[in-house]
């Protein structure tokens, strides 16, 4: 078996039950039957990706089912992107990539990582994130806080909607 990213590069094993990994870029090939077994895998690979262009393409399935499917990862350092065979299920880590996925706890459910609704659920907390991130900017940061703070003490209150009113009239310069 070949290196998806490499194309040259024979892929090895440490021992008989580990996954493949690249000795040229540190990709790692899990496959399948190693998949409920994920707690048990540590990345050799654990420095960051020295070969940032692979990121950038897919490859082929190193057991020769065809093109692997991509699927966006948002990290909170830098998107990256994973490989999967369609057939046989494999999937392809470059360098570093294992690590981050362990990080943030997305190795117990890591096929849905393919999925419409997963990939609908990153994008939609990126915006919110990045909404987040917009609000501070403008309105500063210290403000922000005491809004959000405000707002869930006045959702907590059992007079929530005298509250909201209160605080109507004092945005709309009114007194009360």
């Amino acid at each position: 078996m070949n290196c998806p990213k490499c194309k040259n590069a024979a892929l090895k094993k440490k021992e008989f039950s580990s996954p493949y990994f690249c000795p040229e870029c540190g990709g790692l090939w899990l496959e399948s039957k190693f998949i409920d077994r994920l707690s048990e895998i540590s990345d050799h690979t654990l420095k960051s990706n020295e070969y940032p262009d692979h990121d950038s393409k897919t490859g082929l399935c190193p057991q020769g089912h065809g093109i692997l499917t991509r699927a966006k990862v948002n990290d909170d350092d830098q998107p990256f992107y994973l490989e999967r065979c369609s057939k046989c299920y494999g999937i392809w880590f470059d360098k570093g990539e294992w690590q981050k996925v362990a990080e943030n706890h997305f190795q117990e459910n890591l096929f849905q990582i393919w999925s419409l609704s997963w990939q609908r659920e990153q994008r939609k907390n990126r915006k919110q994130a990045e909404m987040i991130e917009l609000l501070k900017e403008k309105l500063s940061p210290e403000l922000y806080n005491d809004i959000v703070n405000l707002a869930e003490r006045i959702n907590q209150h059992p007079e929530r909607h005298k509250a909201l009113t209160l605080l109507n009239e004092k945005l709309n310069k009114k007194s009360c």
